[in-house]
């Protein structure tokens, strides 16, 4: 069983190894030697996002926006070469200087409780293992708070779920136990960010709406659709800063 878990971490890193991008911390070598597993990654400079937003940052709109459009690009790039995050949050999004996101733990920390990928068969029950969750789902895609099997779309979501609070300093859904939460996240829309936070701008609030849909074929279809619209809402943003009368 142990060796087994051991594998499964040394497979999962070097999954994440595969992928290069200047928004995904580089994992350098993932091996075993004797009684521990190492992986060895590049050293980063910053703070977690979560950490951040606790600490009471704010972002602007278009911080949020620049951020994200870096991490959707990111994981277009992970989907591409095969490999599906299944836990974007803040605790995996580290911010170096300027603002630069860099994701990290491509499943790897939690590898062995992963969530059941399209191999797995649905039918039978899904049990939410709680140090997979860490505590709290609040990021996590309606198929996987029902223990369906998950696709790269669930990556799109959870990106929405992270754009969300960034926007309104709040998360999309609030209750007082796992359980609601995970109802909640399965079948209730979270109020659009634009009505809670009246200085984003509606375009934005559109995007974050789009990529949090219950259903998955409702979502941005690839990351690399999520990162256009992000782009190209920036694009505009600039063109009309540049011609407001200085």
């Amino acid at each position: 069983e142990k060796r087994q878990h051991e594998q499964h971490f040394i497979n999962e890193a070097r999954a994440a190894g595969r992928l290069a991008h200047p928004n995904i911390v580089t994992v350098y070598e993932a091996s075993s030697e004797g009684d521990s597993t190492y992986i060895a990654m590049e050293y980063l400079q910053g703070r977690e996002l979560n950490k951040l937003l606790d600490a009471g940052h704010r972002f602007t709109p278009e911080d949020v926006a620049s951020i994200s459009w870096k991490i959707a690009d990111a994981l277009d790039h992970a989907h591409k070469n095969g490999v599906v995050h299944r836990d974007i949050k803040p605790a995996n999004i580290f911010l170096v200087a300027d603002h630069q996101p860099k994701v990290v733990d491509f499943g790897i920390a939690r590898a062995p409780n992963r969530v059941p990928d399209q191999t797995h068969k649905s039918e039978e029950p899904y049990t939410l293992f709680h140090d997979n969750i860490l505590g709290t789902p609040n990021y996590m895609s309606p198929e996987q708070a029902m223990g369906q099997a998950v696709d790269a779309r669930t990556d799109i979501y959870s990106l929405g779920a992270v754009m969300y609070e960034m926007l309104t300093y709040r998360k999309p859904f609030h209750a007082e136990d796992t359980n609601k939460l995970l109802h909640q996240i399965s079948f209730k829309a979270a109020p659009e960010v634009h009505t809670i936070q009246a200085s984003v701008p509606l375009a934005l609030s559109k995007i974050v709406a789009k990529a949090m849909s219950k259903k998955a074929d409702k979502r941005y279809q690839n990351a690399e659709e999520m990162a256009l619209d992000i782009k190209r809402y920036l694009t505009r943003k600039r063109r009309e800063n540049e011609r407001r009368p200085k």
